[in-house]
């Protein structure tokens, strides 16, 4: 198990630039209280590491440019609660991945995945959980679903990006 930590080293801080972390819905539920609503996104999941993992739609910290909306195919961008400073917003509160998730310890996915299905996506299976979703989409005229990304999607992504003329790796390295 991951203990819940604080960083604030550059290859921290970098990660939070390209895709803010997932949160537990009572982490979620936190920011909508607080009046941060707005600032989330719908997102879909289903996590590969589970034979019979269900896509479940979830809200998360939004991206910038995908605020209280759905998110799309390939979320990855700079989260809305990171500052023009580099400083997180919501850092007391932040969501489970981002406080699990340090860069700087050379920890990826594949580490701490087991902790973040369990903490993270199955919480999002209740009906509490969902109850809260649909509450959020109502609130903020938000209809349909968020697609699923899946391996053909992270796929897509890099051919894209090589057709481009871009190294798909640069995209998760800060210059």
């Amino acid at each position: 198990m991951f203990d819940r930590t604080e960083c604030a080293c550059h290859g921290c801080i970098a990660a939070c630039s390209h895709r803010p972390g997932w949160a537990t819905p009572a982490e979620i539920r936190t920011l909508i209280d607080a009046g941060h609503g707005a600032r989330l996104m719908l997102e879909c999941w289903c996590p590969t590491t589970l034979p019979d993992g269900d896509e479940i739609q979830l809200l998360s910290v939004a991206t910038v440019g995908n605020t209280a909306g759905i998110a799309p195919i390939d979320p990855r961008a700079r989260c809305t609660f990171l500052t023009a400073e580099d400083r997180c917003e919501i850092y007391e509160h932040r969501p489970t991945e981002c406080a699990i998730a340090l860069t700087c310890q050379g920890q990826d996915a594949h580490r701490y995945i087991d902790q973040l299905v369990a903490e993270v996506y199955l919480p999002w299976q209740t009906a509490e959980a969902q109850a809260m979703v649909d509450a959020w989409k109502t609130e903020h005229g938000v209809e349909g679903a968020a697609p699923a990304s899946d391996m053909l999607d992270a796929l897509a992504f890099g051919l894209g990006a090589l057709l481009r003329g871009l190294n798909p790796r640069d995209y998760w390295t800060e210059s």
